[in-house]
């Protein structure tokens, strides 16, 4: 307080100002993409369940996770574009296969089975489109028998 009894108004700090930053950059980046996309009948992500095979309980797959996504509209092709980022930890991919005209599943190693929870990123090409899906997994059940 001052004895004037002008109002001083706080400005924000530098801080403040770049966490609001890095906030809304991603958001904006990853957003305005997709729904151009959309819009113009690309094909997108617009579903995904992931499991995983633990330890060695599988001995075809063991420590494996099993992503499946599925497009609107169904796509011919699906590529992952160099590997999967699960909280900045980067693993590569094994193998992808299309189970159905609409349905894709990748897979790829980790270095223990344990729950995959917290933010998985990839950049995939969908008939010719690149993209960049990023997801929040809460939980990755184990896989049903024969999945893996």
């Amino acid at each position: 307080m001052t004895d004037s009894g002008t109002r001083r108004s706080r400005r924000p700090t530098r801080r403040a100002v770049t966490r609001g930053a890095a906030w809304t950059i991603p958001v904006i980046a990853v957003a305005t993409p997709a729904a151009a996309l959309a819009a113009s009948g690309s094909p997108t992500i617009v579903g995904h369940q992931q499991c995983k095979c633990p330890g060695n309980s599988h001995p075809n797959a063991p420590k494996t996770y099993i992503f499946q996504v599925e497009f609107d509209p169904a796509v011919s092709s699906f590529v992952i574009n160099g590997s999967v980022t699960v909280n900045g930890v980067s693993y590569a991919v094994i193998s992808t296969t299309q189970l159905s005209p609409t349905v894709w599943e990748f897979r790829f190693k980790a270095p223990a089975s344990a729950d995959l929870k917290g933010a998985v990123s990839f950049s995939y090409t969908a008939d010719g489109v690149t993209q960049m899906a990023v997801y929040a997994i809460v939980g990755t059940p184990p896989c049903k028998l024969g999945q893996c």
